[in-house]
């Protein structure tokens, strides 16, 4: 490395070819490195792309003055922290003024003087240089509080019983936004989401203290009011009048089917229940305020597939609006149905992203809120998940692990469409999203949930404008714009992202799927509920496998939720039908709830029962 690359680089930016030698001259001699601009434009330019320690800039020049260009580098951020000393034959005080109202830090004025002009150059870039020390110390010292307040944050890995996610993402290096998720056992669990007043260092010294305040409080056996109250007692001892912090609780009993919330002034929390999607708000006062303030308790059940969004203010802030707007409400329930079919992660950080309008991956320091969904389900939605170069010979890849994916669940009657409709995604990831660029990703997941196959297809590509294709088909004697047409037909459902880099198919797997096994059983997977409005129809399938001679029926019964007495008789009646044939029927994967229905029926005495896990 050279001695001018040492001491730094300089830009010199003057329409005088003559200045720029004399003072290429003098501070190359200096040892500093010297690049030179002979007008503002081509000066603003070279800033931009070579970021140097400095510029010089001659003040009198011919179309764009250089107060002009100093007022541009001021205004973009990427050269605003880039000391200007101003090269002029202007002596007069008020323009000495203006130029560092501007941003300015020194003046030379000509004609110069070469060691005056080496003084300046040095003094500034001396004290850039120890600025810049102390920044870099200030940032490892944010970075080492930031470092050691994610640290306190429990992440979904460490509780997979609670069955969360969490996206976060403090607007500081050091923000005041915290959460917990405690455990009890036995799918009960305690959630708890909180907004320290300000979001600055000192705020998050509170929040080091509420992970240990919360765990102190939370139990089985209280309420979540209970648990606010007692956090809102030590909190008015030990803090300031100045501040307080806005929260939310949320208790989960699974065996049990219950919720109960409970909320200090926070933003209401969004939940899908029953697939149903509605904003539920409790009035109550922040933490740390009123040593005696009570807070309400608001409960119901839950089932399978019920979400919980808590949030902090952030994420209606970065959407330009506020968290108790209908408008923002609106938004935010739009996002949570469109996203209620996706794999719990990817909801929360496409909820997030929906609400901040734009689909860039997050940047540190980006003020996008914070989102943590407590899922109520029972079950974790299996999934294939692959992130690929942009190659066909990786799509194929992964259409072979759809095969396999569909084998072991027993859905090949629907390996024709999911294979069509992953290829179609997947080419068009790879082909247009990623031009072909094996130095590009592809992101594909597929998962089975609710009885629905969700297949998600991210490119790394600045996406396209879907929304002014055609629905209809392209011409016959048209070579290419099939894909999105075919991805229609064969799809349940499908959308894009804002963008259109991310496509999401889903196909809802039928009622019932016929799979015939090595042995030559039948297999039939049932869907969600097997009830009065659905048991007609799985009727005619039963009586007509057995009438073709089936030397067997196995009900995969993984999916089934719901059961009634009709649906136990049908049952019972294709057990008596198959007996008399010396066929016999069994049922594989039952879940717990079900099962204990069944055998209380005393059915396992007559045919084949088995829970789900053996």
């Amino acid at each position: 490395m050279t001695e001018p690359q040492r001491l730094g680089d300089i830009l010199v930016i003057d329409d005088e070819p003559m200045n720029i030698l004399a003072l290429k001259g003098v501070l190359s001699r200096a040892g500093y490195a010297v690049a030179s601009a002979s007008s503002g434009p081509a000066g603003l330019a070279m800033a931009k792309r070579d970021r140097p320690d400095m510029v010089l800039l001659d003040v009198m020049m011919p179309g764009q003055s250089g107060f002009d260009t100093c007022r541009q580098l001021k205004n973009d951020a990427g050269t605003a922290h880039i000391p200007v000393i101003f090269v002029t034959c202007l002596g007069e005080l008020a323009d000495k003024l203006a130029g560092l109202d501007l941003g300015a830090v020194d003046y030379i004025t000509k004609p110069f003087i070469a060691e005056e002009v080496v003084a300046r150059v040095r003094a500034h870039m001396n004290f850039k240089r120890q600025q810049g020390t102390i920044i870099d110390a200030q940032a490892r010292r944010l970075d080492q509080v930031h470092a050691a307040q994610l640290a306190l944050l429990t992440s979904p890995d460490s509780v997979p019983e609670a069955q969360f996610a969490v996206h976060y993402l403090p607007v500081l290096e050091a923000g005041g936004d915290f959460y917990d998720v405690v455990s009890f056992g036995g799918g009960r669990a305690a959630y708890f989401v909180a907004d320290v007043s300000g979001h600055d260092l000192g705020a998050s010294f509170i929040t080091s203290s509420l992970k240990a305040l919360f765990r102190q409080h939370a139990a089985v056996d209280k309420r979540a009011d209970e648990i606010l109250a007692a956090m809102n007692r030590i909190l008015c001892a030990i803090t300031s009048d100045e501040v307080y912090l806005t929260a939310v609780c949320l208790m989960l009993d699974r065996p049990a089917g219950t919720y109960a919330l409970s909320s200090a002034a926070h933003p209401p929390v969004l939940a899908r229940l029953r697939g149903e999607t509605r904003c539920l708000s409790l009035a109550g006062l922040p933490l740390g305020m009123f040593e005696d303030a009570g807070y309400d308790v608001l409960g119901g059940s839950i089932t399978q597939g019920d979400r919980f969004y808590l949030y902090t203010d952030g994420l209606a802030e970065n959407a330009g609006r506020y968290a108790t707007s209908g408008e923002f409400q609106e938004l935010l329930r739009r996002s949570c149905e469109h996203n209620s079919v996706m794999p719990l992660p990817n909801a929360v950080v496409n909820l997030v992203r929906d609400m901040a309008g734009e689909d860039a991956p997050v940047r540190r320091g980006a003020a996008w809120g914070r989102c943590m969904t407590p899922d109520g389900s029972l079950a974790v939605a299996p999934e294939l998940r692959r992130s690929f170069s942009a190659s066909t010979e990786n799509v194929e890849r992964f259409i072979a692990g759809i095969h396999g994916f569909l084998a072991e669940r027993n859905l090949n009657g629907l390996a024709f469409d999911m294979e069509l409709l992953a290829r179609e995604a997947l080419l068009n990831a790879v082909q247009h999203g990623s031009g072909a660029d094996a130095s590009k990703m592809v992101h594909a997941v597929l998962s089975f949930h609710e009885g629905r196959l969700t297949l998600v297809v991210r490119d790394e590509g600045c996406g396209w404008n879907w929304r002014d294709v055609s629905e209809q088909p392209p011409a016959p004697e048209s070579e290419s714009g099939r894909g999105l047409f075919i991805i229609r037909k064969y799809a349940d459902e499908f959308f894009y992202n804002n963008p259109g880099n991310e496509l999401t198919i889903v196909k809802r797997v039928p009622a019932e799927v016929l799979h015939m096994n090595d042995d030559g059983a039948i297999s039939i997977v049932l869907g969600p509920r097997l009830t009065a409005q659905n048991v007609p129809a799985l009727r005619e399938t039963l009586r007509g496998r057995i009438a073709q001679g089936a030397p067997g029926i196995r009900l995969d019964c993984s999916q089934l939720e719901s059961i009634d007495s009709m649906g136990i008789g049908l049952l019972v009646a294709t057990h008596n039908s198959l007996s008399k044939l010396g066929c016999a029927l069994s049922l594989g994967g039952v879940r717990y709830e079900v099962y204990q229905l069944l055998t209380l029926m005393r059915l396992d005495k007559y045919f084949s029962i088995i829970p789900a896990g053996r």
